[in-house]
């Protein structure tokens, strides 16, 4: 839809800078032109207009020195939009109490969102890579968080994996959990899309990990496309978070400790984070129609943020009812911070999304589920999402601690990296549904059926419970060969993990506003 726009979380402030009405490149994925009036301090927001309506919001920006038309897809009657929040969208009940700070009233105007030509206004909000947890707590470290466990007695974290507890792993022992060794398929002839920050190759055309296997890249950030002839330099990762991903998924050093859990699967790359992990609501909307018009099945999405984004939500439902066969997202690494319910999209209440968790890399039956990694249930209004993603928990879970893939840096430098996270997790079982596509290619574009399988083809991990780690860890025997699950991951529970079920998601009303207004405040309101 859009392109250089500024991320923002709801009031965060925003520079606009740039030329007047430049058009977009010839090899944009999405026809949009950009526009820039001056430029203020002010934060973003998408707005969908009626057909034919454009010179309307045009004129609007005429009201107000404040207001800028920032980029419009006209195709799409789509625009992003800035101005004073309480100009654009009319604030809700939570917001009421922090317009003042804004510089008036909502009374004092007719927001945007009311005009006759507005259909829709939503927040261009400012989402992350889940952040990868480069040092690992201790147990002793680790504060019980009673407002959200209710769980009482020495055995509330027994089966939650501290440093400790996870000794440093190749991706290779994670296949190896997961039972990727157990079968031929490979994820050959399966495009899987990895919507990150990027990602780092040594030869564009005979990658040393990739060979040419990457078919597609796009970086949604600076809007310029990647390509063999430029060496994919236009998707550079600076962080390092993307090429970790992609290595997880389809890695082929022609060395078992180090071949991603699909090595034979495409990989199409979508860089809609910038180096610092963070992209707006706009980039990733565009990276995931992107994603849906290469025709690729699989999409892999290590980011997320506190709130609800209806955006990103509508996009992924489109992707799966458009080319798309599942979605996998990361639930999160704020397990110890309030509010600790998965993060969205992972909670977008849809058959082909699967939301993931993070356990230890070993055996299902004695591992144990990482101390960072979200849980359900979502309560439905922390997230502000008026009760949409209540009831949301994890679906499935995969080794996410202490995991070894390797990489390559800017300058083409490989290097073994080990990182921690639920962003780690995603890949892999983004994976798993590769090499179960590429075993089941009839299942393609089956998106409720082929989600179904995937949530049925786990091993139940004891330790855990149902919230923490939904239906189990995700095996690639069970999926390729479309076995379920003997026992369900409700049956295998320990008191300890089923103790923590029960008290997970019982959240009281005073908590519930506190939590609201911590999510106020990590967005700016």
């Amino acid at each position: 839809m859009t392109r250089k726009v500024t991320t923002v979380a709801l009031t965060l402030a925003v520079l606009l800078a740039g030329i007047t009405v430049p058009v977009a490149a010839a090899d944009s994925p999405v026809a949009f032109q950009e526009y820039d009036r001056g430029g203020d301090l002010q934060p973003s927001f998408i707005v969908h207009y009626e057909d034919g309506t454009l010179d309307s919001l045009e004129t609007w920006t005429e009201e107000d020195a404040r207001y800028d038309l920032i980029a419009v897809n006209n195709d799409s009657s789509e625009a992003v939009v800035t101005g004073p929040q309480y100009h654009v969208s009319t604030p809700g009940l939570l917001e009421a109490p922090r317009i003042a700070a804004l510089g008036g009233t909502s009374l004092a105007v007719t927001p945007l969102e009311s005009r006759s030509y507005i259909e829709d206004v939503s927040p261009n909000y400012r989402h992350s890579y889940v952040e990868p947890i480069t040092s690992l707590a201790t147990a002793d470290e680790y504060d019980t968080p009673a407002s959200n466990w209710r769980v009482r007695g020495s055995w509330a974290t027994d089966g939650i994996a501290f440093t400790d507890d996870a000794n440093e792993s190749t991706i290779g022992d994670a296949r190896q959990v997961i039972d990727a060794d157990a079968v031929s398929a490979d994820g050959s002839g399966v495009d899987v899309a990895v919507l990150d920050t990027g990602l780092n190759v040594k030869n564009a055309s005979a990658d040393p990990l990739y060979g040419d296997r990457i078919a597609g890249a796009y970086n949604f950030v600076t809007d310029e496309s990647g390509t063999v002839t430029n060496g994919f330099e236009n998707i550079s990762d600076g962080n390092g978070h993307g090429s970790w991903v992609a290595s997880a998924i389809a890695a082929n050093a022609t060395n078992d400790s180090y071949d991603g859990v699909a090595p034979g699967a495409t990989l199409h790359v979508g860089k809609t984070l910038a180096d610092d992990g963070s992209g707006s609501t706009a980039d990733i909307v565009d990276g995931i129609r992107w994603a849906e018009t290469q025709d690729t099945d699989i999409l892999s999405m290590s980011l997320g943020s506190p709130v609800y984004d209806e955006e990103i939500a509508t996009a992924l439902e489109d992707y799966l009812e458009g080319n798309g066969t599942v979605a996998y997202v990361a639930v999160g690494n704020s397990r110890m911070v309030r509010p600790a319910q998965i993060a969205s999209p992972a909670d977008v209440p849809e058959d082909g999304i699967i939301s993931v968790a993070a356990t230890t890399a070993e055996e299902p039956a004695n591992a144990s589920v990482a101390y960072f990694s979200q849980t359900g249930k979502d309560n439905g209004v922390t997230d502000l999402s008026s009760g949409t993603t209540r009831g949301a928990s994890p679906d499935v879970a995969a080794p996410g601690m202490q995991v070894t893939v390797p990489t390559y840096s800017e300058s083409g430098y490989r290097t073994n990296s080990t990182l921690s996270g639920t962003s780690m997790a995603t890949p892999i079982e983004a994976a798993r549904g590769a090499v179960g596509l590429s075993a089941n290619p009839s299942l393609e574009n089956q998106t409720e059926t082929f989600a179904e399988w995937v949530r049925n083809t786990t091993n139940p991990v004891p330790n855990a419970g149902i919230t923490e780690v939904g239906n189990g860890m995700g095996s690639v025997a069970r999926l390729a060969n479309l076995n379920a699950s003997e026992e369900t991951q409700k049956e295998a529970r320990t008191d300890a993990a089923t103790g923590r079920d029960a008290a997970n998601g019982n959240f009281g009303t005073g908590f519930q506003f506190q939590a609201i207004r911590q999510v106020q405040q990590a967005v700016g309101l």
